[in-house]
């Protein structure tokens, strides 16, 4: 998890690498997941919904998918 630090509400971000779209989708409805989020909201850290982004890699290490 990383937080952006330039701004005065900054945004909290979590990096995972899914197999599929369906289980990216199926992820955030784990009871861990679940209650990590809870958490967050009951600390009051979330100034703004959480989201769910799909992204391409460009470049990186992440290219080598056969490492996963």
């Amino acid at each position: 998890m990383t937080e952006q630090v330039d701004t005065e509400t900054p945004d909290f971000v979590m990096i995972e690498t899914y197999k599929s779209k369906e289980a990216a989708q199926k992820h955030p409805q784990e009871p861990h997941f679940k209650h990590l989020f809870g958490a967050f909201e009951k600390e009051g850290l979330f100034a703004k919904a959480p989201y769910l982004a799909h992204t391409a890699t460009k470049a990186g290490f992440d290219l080598d998918r056969s490492l996963l």
